[in-house]
């Protein structure tokens, strides 16, 4: 549950409205990132951490994905392991702007180091 009390759900982003011009190229790609069989990759519902102000939503979606993307190869496709929920429900709002910082300052080395050429 999130520090409000709502549930939140990763791995199930809305739809866009069939209106929007972005989504015949997400409908394109989507097979493309879900491999041969579309419609196998399991979807999970559960409770996770969320941000309690207006700018850290993509601190979250990032810190979440390096959580998945850490998990072991013979995780994926199963249900959340006690680890795996336990490191996401682990993230705390001081954790997300420890992160923001350390990713800020890694991005900004890097723009200045390509400036240098």
């Amino acid at each position: 549950m999130s520090a409000r009390g709502e549930r939140s759900s990763i791995l199930r982003p809305l739809p866009p409205p069939p209106e929007a011009p972005q989504a015949a190229a997400q409908l394109h790609v989507l097979p493309l990132l879900l491999g041969p069989r579309p419609g196998t990759l399991p979807l999970v519902n559960m409770e996770c951490p969320q941000q309690a102000n207006g700018f850290d939503c993509g601190v979250y979606v990032l810190a979440f994905a390096e959580i998945l993307a850490l998990a072991p190869p013979g995780d994926i496709g199963k249900a959340p392991s006690a680890a795996l929920k336990e490191a996401l429900h682990a993230l705390r709002p001081e954790g997300i702007t420890a992160k923001r910082a350390a990713w800020h300052a890694e991005l900004m080395a890097a723009v200045e180091q390509g400036s240098r050429g």
